[in-house]
């Protein structure tokens, strides 16, 4: 797909004059995104500090962990637990529901919404993902007008209801 075609999709009225959307735009509602856009890389990369920052906290230290978790996901119920080590893409979208425990090892790459209901287990190793790519290889990239080749990158959000146990990766 060339430049042209990649931004027909996503500016449908951009020969009116209309403000695009923006590349976390795209991402946050399901369309078609450049996954290298800096402000998206910028959000990455920042979310995997905050994952190092509180994976290294004591095991311990709940109040510690439960303020980071407050500040980094998209909403924590009550009674929440998380143990580490956890892995997050952006953090911001995922949201867990009350008394709900998430075990270590998991990885919940959230490029788009995952939410998490209440009373809800995750067991160990578990990974949810919401990037989706094309399945035929042929058209899973794009090419910029440099020949620089790019992943077609989607999101679908993730809803795992209430009292639901996942038992394990």
């Amino acid at each position: 797909m060339n430049l042209k075609d990649r931004y027909t999709d996503n500016r449908k009225d951009f020969d009116k004059g209309e403000q695009h959307m923006t590349e976390v735009e795209k991402k946050q509602n399901g369309e078609i995104y450049d996954a290298r856009d800096p402000e998206i890389r910028s959000q990455y990369n920042r979310a995997k500090d905050w994952a190092k920052t509180y994976n290294s906290l004591p095991a311990t230290d709940a109040q510690a962990k439960d303020m980071i978790l407050r500040l980094f996901l998209g909403s924590v119920g009550k009674n929440v637990r998380v143990n580490q080590p956890f892995s997050v893409d952006y953090g911001y979208n995922i949201t867990v529901g009350d008394n709900s425990f998430i075990n270590m090892n998991c990885t919940l790459l959230d490029a788009g919404p995952i939410s998490i209901g209440s009373n809800t287990l995750l067991g160990p190793d578990v990974k949810v993902y919401t990037s989706q790519h094309p399945l035929n290889g042929a058209e899973r990239f794009w090419e910029e007008p440099d020949g620089t080749m790019a992943v077609k990158t989607w999101t679908s959000p993730v809803k795992i209801g209430s009292y639901t146990w996942i038992g394990g990766g």
